[in-house]
């Protein structure tokens, strides 16, 4: 049963008062009580919505972590031009896939699996464009070649040798990768969100190398390094600076890539997961030119779906199903006239006569 703060007004209200004050006093009590049971019904909703989040949070902590890889057996040697990738017969499902069956009542059903036996090559020292529609296995591809997923059928080779051959975390520290998803770091300094790409630069936020970075992807051009980010009551270390509260997801999205980008500088290979996705025009222009220049020493792959950035790549790979269907450059895979290039006369073309009939 609720309590009746209106009676309990009665009771303790020393009397006799006026009857506006006691209608006032009622009010209020009243008004009291019902704040009081919405705040028990929404801790209650927010306790049994996030309770999951908890739940998962600590079965990973209680996780046991699994025995350390075998130790290298093949050194990793580098060259001038970064990983030569090679996939041979890949097939990898999702934990909650694995106890499915391939088999389906329908004879023509496509498999469920992930990455389903694919081959690629991706060859050192050039740019790769990953397209395919949702749900293709790009981002997983990329996932499984950066050493995120490592139990899977098939075989990954690297330079010339499979990549369980080698020591894992050397091969992880020569991946630069950005996912799609960009981690903001609020109430740190953009200096501090750039820096923290690259271990030197983690403890030395005044390295003129974070600045140089910062310029070539237009951050400086809208915010100075100083400035903390997503902090309402924090100034920037200059008085004569104005705080910045938030900032849009194409500026972040600069940011993620310049601390990619900072990260790069010792890696023989660069991913990049939709780099471009909520950049403007000559933002996008003016990455693509930069992206070119550090390609003379890595091997890049970069994911889109804007078809009219492909053209920038040496070799473009269509996925479907899981698999790479199509392989080329955006002049071979024009001329074949597959699924690439009605995707890409769609997305080009078509816009275009729909604006020419209005």
């Amino acid at each position: 049963m609720e309590p009746d703060l209106a009676s309990l007004c009665v009771v303790f209200l020393p009397l006799p008062i006026p009857l506006a004050t006691f209608n006032l006093m009622m009010s209020i009590f009243e008004t009291l009580q019902r704040k009081l049971i919405n705040l028990r019904q929404y801790g209650q909703y927010v306790i049994d919505y996030n309770m999951p989040f908890v739940v998962t949070y600590f079965k990973c902590l209680d996780m046991e972590r699994p025995p350390p890889s075998n130790a290298a057996t093949v050194p990793l040697e580098r060259n001038d031009l970064g990983f030569d990738l090679v996939g041979r017969d890949i097939t990898f499902r999702y934990p909650h896939q694995q106890d499915k069956s391939h088999k389906s009542d329908k004879p023509n059903a496509p498999s469920i699996a992930a990455l389903n036996n694919l081959s690629f090559h991706f060859e050192a020292g050039k740019i790769h464009a990953l397209v395919g529609d949702n749900g293709c296995g790009k981002t997983t591809l990329v996932q499984l070649i950066s050493q995120l997923y490592t139990e899977y059928d098939g075989h990954l080779l690297v330079n010339g040798h499979d990549i369980k051959d080698y020591n894992i975390n050397e091969i992880r520290s020569h991946i630069s990768i950005m996912f799609q998803e960009v981690v903001k770091l609020n109430r740190f300094t953009v200096r501090e969100n750039i820096g923290i790409g690259n271990h030197a630069t983690l403890t030395d936020t005044t390295d003129p190398l974070i600045e140089r970075t910062a310029n070539d992807h237009g951050v400086t051009d809208f915010i100075s390094l100083d400035t903390v980010i997503g902090d309402l009551f924090k100034r920037n270390k200059d008085p004569d600076e104005k705080w910045q509260a938030e900032i849009s997801g194409g500026q972040w999205q600069k940011i993620a890539l310049a601390r990619t980008f900072l990260t790069s500088k010792e890696a023989d290979l660069i991913i990049l997961d939709e780099p471009t996705s909520a950049l403007d025009v000559d933002a996008e222009f003016q990455f693509f030119q930069q992206l070119k220049k550090t390609r003379r020493d890595k091997t890049t792959i970069f994911i889109t779906h804007k078809y009219v950035t492909t053209a920038t790549a040496d070799c473009i790979h269509f996925m479907a199903r899981g698999k790479i269907v199509e392989r080329g450059t955006h002049a071979e895979l024009m001329a074949a006239k597959g699924e690439y290039a009605r995707r890409y006369n769609l997305q080009t073309q078509g816009f275009a006569e729909s604006a020419a009939e209005k």
